[in-house]
């Protein structure tokens, strides 16, 4: 073992002296970065000032599901805003831009994993702890942000005369230009009964693989059921 062990400490050796460091960690500015960064100060300041950008995103979109629809012909128009007329949305302008950026032509209300992911990354670098594990939250996150816009519009579509296009009835801020392109192109090539197949064997799916005790519990009530039917 001793040897195995000098052979890998020899191998780190070798590795080590023909690897060379990329130009931008040799720069005079990156050492300076990485002091700057190790100091608690500067994570705290920095995850203080990241939660609040994420408060105010988050409070923007929240804001434009009430109130886009009011704001959105100012936005597309470019009115001059005075005293007789102003934004709705509880943040003013930038709350309302913010809110039909990401959630009218974004995401809908799954544009709220942008708050999300910053206020994980500012609470973790003001407390040096991992608040939540970056990976899953990231794939859950992102595939929950495209799905429930989608099934919001699905359930809720209604077909537009004479044409093949769909839409839905619910405001455009809360299913966004992303829920709506995904009803078309779904409806499209799945129809309506496609779709619904889609969209109950995701939820099944999420269910089993998020939340394997009540899954169980789930299981165990069927198996139940079927035996005393069988019975009987």
């Amino acid at each position: 073992s001793k040897s195995r062990k000098a052979q890998r400490t020899s191998g780190n050796d070798d590795s080590t002296s023909s690897w060379h460091a990329p130009d931008w960690l040799t720069w005079p500015g990156a050492a300076w970065m990485r002091e700057t960064w190790a100091d608690e100060r500067t994570r705290t300041v920095t995850g203080l000032a990241t939660l609040g950008v994420s408060l105010i995103f988050a409070l923007s979109i929240l804001s434009s599901l009430f109130t886009g629809a009011l704001d959105i012909r100012l936005i597309q128009q470019s009115l001059e805003v005075g005293d007789a007329e102003s934004y709705h949305n509880m943040l003013g302008s930038v709350g309302a831009h913010i809110g039909y950026w990401l959630a009218h032509q974004g995401l809908g209300i799954g544009a709220l994993i942008v708050p999300l992911f910053a206020a994980i990354f500012g609470l973790r670098w003001m407390t040096d702890r991992d608040i939540a594990p970056l990976g899953k939250t990231f794939r859950l996150g992102t595939f929950l942000a495209m799905f429930v816009p989608w099934a919001l519009a699905f359930l809720s579509h209604e077909k537009i005369e004479g044409t093949q296009r769909y839409f839905t009835s619910l405001d455009d801020h809360l299913v966004g230009a992303s829920g709506l392109w995904l009803l078309n192109q779904g409806m499209h090539y799945l129809s309506s009964w496609g779709c619904a197949m889609v969209l109950g064997f995701t939820v099944v799916g999420l269910l089993a693989y998020n939340t394997p005790q009540l899954w169980r519990r789930f299981t165990g009530l069927v198996g139940r059921w079927f035996r005393s039917a069988e019975e009987v």
